[in-house]
Parts: C-alpha cells; structure tokens; sequence
C-alpha cells in the first residue's frame, strides 16, 4: 500500500502531465468537453485506476486554519483591529455576515482603491481587469514549487469571500510559498518594534517582518500592501500612517541679486542656501524632497542631481502657487518652504508639523512678529483667528501701519485639500500672479505657529541681506564651537565655514579665515591672520602668524608652521619645522625634518606640477631652492643659497649653484663608530 506522501505525489503528478498535453488522449478529448481538468464529473472517469485509488485515499484539503485566519491572528496581538476571520464558506451556503469595524472598513477601502472599483460590502469588483498576480513565477513561486502549494496557483478566490479574508489567505499562500522553515523560536517583530521569540504561526510572523523590509515594495501587490500598513505594527520611532513631503520652491529668477549665479546657490558660511533649507526639512522628518527650480538654472539641476535629489520645472513663471501645481504626488501631509530661507533650523520647522499633527488642521503656516519686515502680511479676524495674507504690493498704507505680523514662508497642509485649493485659486491682483498664501482661503480653519526667533524669517533677496544671513549663521557656528572646548579669541573677527572640525582645547586667534572641510586636532594655536582651506592639521600644531594653507595639505602633529609660510598639497611630517618665509609646493615632508627660512619648491615646469621629496631628518638651509622633480635623503643637508635639481643621497651634503654633494656620511661598520669622507 502506497503511503500518504505517495499518494499525494502520484495524484499531483498525473494532473501536471494531464495539464501539459502528456496525459492520455481521452481525457483530453474529455477535458475539452466538460470545460478543464479540474472539472471532477468529466476527469474522474478517464483516470487511470491506480491513480483513481490514490486520490480516494488522498481527503480533500481545505486551507489550513494558520493559512485561512492570518488576519486574524494578527489581530490577536491588535485589539484595534476587531475584526474576525472565517473560512470560506462551502459552495452553495450563505455567507456569515462580518461585522465592519472602522479599520475593517479601512483596509476594505485600501484594497478597492488600490485594485479597482467595487463594493466593499460583498467583495464585488466593477469595471476592473482580473489580475492575478500569482501568476508571474519568481524566486517565491519556485520556493513554492518545492515545497508543495496549498492549492493549486492561479485559482481566483470565490468571490463569497470578504476582500481581507482573500488578501490574508493569498498573503499566507504566498509567504508559504518564500519557503520559509520552521524553526525553533525564531525571532519575530512584535508590537512597537520588540522582539521576541515566536507565538503565532510562521506564516503570520513571516507576514509581520516582511512588510517592513525592502522586497515588500516590489514583491506585494498594491492591495496586500494597502491592507497590511493598517494592521501590521509599526517599527519603533516610526509612524507609517503618516508621511511628510517637502516642497522647495527655488525658481525664483533672484533679479536683485543681480547676478548671474541663481540666487539659491549662493553660499551662506561655506554652502549654497538651498542646502542650508535641504538640511532643515530633512531634519524635520521629510521623506520625499522634492525642489521646484528654474528650467534655465542648469547650475541647480546639477547641484540636485549630486544630491540625488527630485527636481521639478516651473517653464511659466506665474507665482509661487503655480509652482507648487507642477509638482506631483502630494499625498499625506505637505510640508512647502522657501528655497532662499538658510536661517531656518530643523527644530523651527518640526514645530510646524508637530503642530498641524496635533492640532489636525487643514493647513498650518509659521509667523513672526517684525515690524522691520515688509513681506506679506497676516491678517487676523476680531477673535484673532487667521483671515487672510496679504502681500507686499497689495498691501495699503494703513495695513502697514496697522499689522507688522508676518508670514516667513513655512507651510504644512493636508496632501489632498491642497490639491483641490490649487485649483480654486485665481491670479486677480496686481502682479497677475497665483499666490500660493490664497489656499488658505480655502484651507480654513489655519492654525498659526509664532517664531521666538525673527532670525528664521529671513528670505535671502538681495546682497545685503545675504551678508546679514553670513554673519548670523557664522555666530551660530562659533557659538558651537565654543560649547564644545575651542577657543575664539575674537568671534566678531574670526570667519569659520559650516564644515570645519576643530578639537578641544584649540585656541583660533583674530583676523583667521578657515574654509571647506578643514579638520584641526586639540591642542593646537591657529593665527592670528591664518587662511586655512581643506587642510589637515594635526594635534598640538601651530600655524602662524600670517600662513596660508591650500588644499590638499596635510600636516602631522607638533609641526610648527611661521610666519608668511605658504603649503599647497604638502605632506608635514611630525615634528617638522617650517619656521617662516617658505614655500613648499606638492611637497612631501618627512619628519624631524627642518625647512629654512626662504625655502621654494619650484614644483611647476611650465607644463604640469612635480614634486619634491624630503626625507626624515633633513635639514634645509636658508634660501635654498629645489627645483622639482628632486629629492633629499633621510638626514641630507643643503647649504645656504642652493639650488639643487639633483637627487641628493641620504646623509649627503649638497652646496653650490647648481648644487653639488661634497660629502655623505660612509657606512658604520658594526660595532663601530662611523666618521664622514669627502667625494
């Protein structure tokens, strides 16, 4: 007698060659007549009488309560998702009713939404292709292909069945078909992010860690996808029920910048403005940033693509609302800011999201109180709630006298009201333009966030107010600094880029400039009159007074550096000396070595640049040039006023014009003192 597994291999096997032409001509000629193989009146009788005694022995299988109830052991851990999950019901019986629950109502509307048209109360489907996604074979149907399929793939759920009953039985199919194993206390995602060892069914635990990994996105169906974001725990510190996406308006021509660089990649302390506003809204928790420029600003969409970045094009130039109609997909929550706004800081603007969270308005918008200012200005009803904005060129005589609260140009709304405003707005006022502050007309109640700061409001739009914009962010800067152990002699006199690193303990003296990604360790004095730009200095170094640093250079620690020395792409050995009145270009430096006072390195041959190589130890006397490519040995000396264009050995001594070795060091013997012989 055949065993169970036999059986079910003999029966499934005899089907698949049925299927594929292999099988005997008369059931095919019968299956072309009652409809298919899976027709049990026409195929039963053209089975081979073995295979017959096998599938009687074989019970029909109905899904397994850990494959058919998947929601619902989901929702033993979610008690908000009150919902209960039945198997589906024999043919010819009436369907149990299900109670609809709010979130049951949810992810019914999520599946229709995702998939096509339909009732969500019966499960129909209206106007919409069949699809059937389990179709297209991948690594899951081949996992599943091993180890045996539930039913057989491609069979379309009854329709009897509720929409989350058939998306939980086609997620445990499928996650059955990953070819997940059993094992012994796996480790699965639970509530708020903890782990655990298991207590579900592996196919629900499988379900709970992969929608949140990367293959999600591509593998599942929209309808699975929609249903499970409800129902299935999120990770810590993460809310996926809502996202926030930044829009930059950066298409401004900037015409009283009077320039021919566009106005946002103008630098504030060391970086373009639109990065400082990047910065600010990744920090505020965007997950999309989308940035609408100018189609003649290439030099911006060059800028976006480094940063992998969306760009958006505004061809027309027609208002900031305009604007904001030719970016798409604005769903959830839509954060709009100002491209030429670098003051703002991730923390003002996270304010502005928490509050239109909390408060769950339709639109949420930032203020500040100036009477400096002259932008648009808001206007507020008798019980001080939002009215309007008007702008600067609409505004009369006794508004600007009468309201000095300010819009700073920091928006979060609903994705989809702010969809249906945009399209309501007109360009009736004196600029013919759409403004983006009229969808609040549309958007009421708004809710207003006050700024403590006026600093934050500030909109880059001409020279002035870029250099006013530098010199507050540069005291934002030193104030940092400062807090974690450097010392500024002189802030008001000392200029530090956003992207400098210094160490504790380090003293910048007056009148010193230090620029790009320049890194300095502790203990080291800088200045004063220093510029330093992508250099490297190492701990317990001094530079100065009156040193220039290019980029490139690199020097190790306890290097001394004096006054009026200048080093591009060189390499400072530890301990090295370069103690004034020096030059030294695409140099390497080794250490312990000493640089006289008027040393050059006359590194460029009229075509290209060479380099010159010092050894450890070396002493380089007063006014010597090295005409590169050359280089010293450890422990070589030069004369006063030489010009070496020759290699000079270790331990040798080059004098003269051009220079000559007039004596080396011989070898010590060992054991022996060594002396010194003449060539």
């Amino acid at each position: 007698m055949l065993s169970a597994q036999a059986d079910v291999r003999l029966v499934r096997g005899w089907e698949r060659d049925r299927r594929r032409g292999r099988g005997d001509d008369e059931g095919a000629a019968s299956d072309q007549k009652h409809g298919g193989a899976d027709d049990e009146s026409g195929a039963q009788e053209h089975r081979p009488p073995r295979v017959q005694e096998a599938r009687a022995r074989v019970p029909h299988r109905r899904p397994k309560p850990h494959q058919t109830c998947a929601l619902a052991e989901v929702a033993e851990d979610h008690p908000e998702v009150d919902e209960e999950v039945e198997d589906a019901p024999p043919a010819g019986e009436q369907r149990r009713a299900h109670p609809l629950t709010e979130h049951r109502q949810a992810a019914i509307a999520a599946v229709h939404a995702a998939n096509g048209a339909g009732d969500p109360e019966n499960g129909e489907r209206q106007d919409a292709p069949k699809r059937d996604l389990r179709r297209r074979r991948g690594p899951a149907d081949h996992a599943r292909s091993r180890t045996g399929s539930r039913r057989r793939r491609g069979r379309d759920p009854p329709r009897s069945v509720p929409p989350p009953l058939a998306v939980g039985r086609e997620l445990a199919r499928w996650l059955d078909g990953r070819g997940s194993r059993r094992r012994r206390g796996p480790r699965v995602l639970r509530r708020g992010g903890d782990v655990g060892s298991a207590g579900r069914s592996r196919n629900v635990c499988s379900a709970l860690r992969f929608v949140h990994s990367p293959a999600f996105e591509a593998e599942c169906y929209p309808g699975l996808r929609n249903i499970l974001r409800i129902i299935s725990p999120a990770r810590e510190g993460e809310d996926l029920s809502q996202s926030l996406t930044a829009v930059i308006l950066a298409a401004g021509h900037g015409t009283r910048m009077r320039s021919r660089t566009p106005k946002v990649l103008h630098a504030v302390c060391g970086r373009p403005m639109l990065d400082w506003v990047i910065d600010a809204v990744r920090d505020a928790g965007a997950d999309k940033i989308k940035v609408v420029i100018n189609p003649h600003h290439a030099e911006v969409a060059a800028h976006l693509a480094e940063k992998k970045l969306e760009a958006t094009y505004q061809r027309d130039p027609r208002g900031t609302a305009h604007a904001l109609q030719q970016v798409d997909g604005l769903e959830g929550d839509v954060l709009v800011v100002n491209g030429d706004s670098p003051l703002l800081t991730g923390e003002t603007v996270r304010k502005v999201v928490d509050a239109h969270r909390r408060g769950k308005h339709l639109a949420t918008l930032a203020s500040v109180q100036d009477p400096s200012r002259d932008d648009g200005r808001i206007v507020r009803s008798k019980d001080g709630e939002f009215d309007k904005i008007v702008e600067r060129k609409d505004a009369g005589d006794e508004l600007r006298r009468s309201v000095h609260e300010f819009n700073v140009g920091v928006y979060c709304f609903d994705g989809a009201r702010l969809r249906e405003a945009l399209a309501k707005i007109s360009d009736d006022n004196q600029a013919k333009e759409y403004y983006l502050t009229d969808v609040f007309l549309h958007l009421k109640p708004v809710d207003i966030v006050e700024l403590s700061d006026p600093d934050e409001a500030m909109g880059i739009k001409d020279r002035m107010r870029l250099a006013a914009a530098s010199r507050i962010m540069q005291r934002r800067i030193l104030d940092r600094l400062m807090e974690r152990g450097v010392t500024i002699v002189d802030p008001d006199s000392t200029f530090i880029e956003a992207g400098v690193a210094i160490g504790q303990d380090t003293t910048i003296e007056p009148f010193s400039v230090i620029k790009g990604t320049t890194e300095i360790g502790i203990e080291c004095r800088i200045g004063p009159h220093v510029h330093i730009e992508d250099a490297t200095i190492g701990d317990r170094s001094d530079c100065g007074p009156f040193v220039k640093i290019r980029p490139g250079t690199a020097i190790a620690e306890d290097v001394h550096v004096g006054s009026f020395a200048e080093l591009v792409r060189t390499k400072v050995g530890r301990g090295s000396k370069v103690p004034h009145v020096s030059y030294l270009g695409d140099t390497d430096l080794g250490e312990d070595a000493n640089i006289g006072a008027g040393t050059i390195t006359a590194n460029f041959d009229g075509q290209r640049k060479n380099r010159t190589e010092i050894g450890d130890g070396a002493f380089v006397g007063v006014d010597t040039m090295l005409v590169a490519p050359v280089k010293l040995g450890k422990g070589a000396r030069t004369g006063a006023g030489s010009v070496v264009t020759k290699d000079v050995p270790d331990g040798a001594t080059a004098v003269g014009v051009p220079a000559r070795v007039i004596r080396k060091k011989s070898p010590r013997p060992e054991g022996e003192r060594g002396g010194e012989h003449q060539d």
